[in-house]
């Protein structure tokens, strides 16, 4: 059976203090939960409010989206790339 992670609604950039311990939270808790539960993940898939609202330079909002993409490829992937789908929400099409 294969594993899929299903992520939804960060509203990136959203402007909150605890955004980026809140972030860096998930993808802790995503590392140990990959380590104690299953080997590998073969797909993530990521839904939602991505961002917080679409008037976002697209060049700061590439760079963040990015970074968090490392960093999930980094502690799910063990060093090889996981398919990753991004669904966009409401917030991030207007």
């Amino acid at each position: 059976m294969g594993v899929v992670i299903h992520l939804s609604d960060f509203h990136l950039l959203a402007g909150d203090a605890e955004s980026d311990h809140v972030l860096a939270s998930l993808v802790a808790a995503l590392e140990a939960d990959r380590r104690e539960r299953y080997r590998d993940v073969d797909l993530v898939v990521i839904t939602g409010d991505v961002f917080d609202t679409s008037t976002l330079d697209p060049s700061l909002a590439v760079r963040e989206m990015l970074a968090l993409h490392a960093s999930l490829q980094h502690v799910l992937g063990r060093g090889r790339p996981v398919p990753t789908v991004v669904v966009p929400g409401n917030h991030d099409r207007r």
